[in-house]
């Protein structure tokens, strides 16, 4: 029997019980707040379009500033100038490094207290980009959130 049988006669069978051994999340719109949801408030706050942000960052997006600054192409400074010239160019001004401070988000802390709940058998795994700064976890949210580790 395949492995591909086997995960198949196992959906069908009434009995049986899976056990958990990993939880994949990512924290960007899980442990802390979407950055869409800061995008939309930046947006609102400065006059621009709805989406203004999201566009722009989609917009010829294997050679944008973004792009560039993900892949290491560019300087953070040299992002910056980019960016900010390309918003020009669709017909908005921002500020990159504003912008850039909107991916840190703000911890959900009923998501801290949901992930926390899991049992210390399930193992924890974290997915992190280049642009979202440094990796938060688990432990930095909740003590960021309710003033204290552990």
């Amino acid at each position: 029997m395949s492995a591909v049988d086997h995960v198949v006669e196992c959906a069908f069978d009434a009995t049986f019980s899976p056990v958990i051994r990993a939880a994949l999340f990512d924290f960007g719109g899980v442990i802390l707040s979407s950055p869409f949801e800061a995008f939309a408030r930046y947006e609102r706050e400065r006059g621009l379009a709805d989406g203004f942000l999201r566009r722009l960052n989609s917009t010829r997006p294997d050679e944008n500033a973004w792009a560039q600054l993900e892949r290491g192409h560019v300087s953070f400074d040299a992002f910056c100038r980019l960016y900010e010239g390309e918003a020009r160019a669709a017909g908005g001004e921002v500020d990159a490094r504003e912008v850039m401070a909107l991916l840190a988000g703000d911890v959900r802390p009923a998501m801290v207290e949901a992930v926390d709940s899991l049992s210390s058998d399930v193992h924890l795994l974290q997915r992190t980009s280049v642009t979202a700064g440094p990796a938060t976890s688990v432990r930095d949210a909740r003590s960021a959130s309710f003033g204290h580790g552990g």
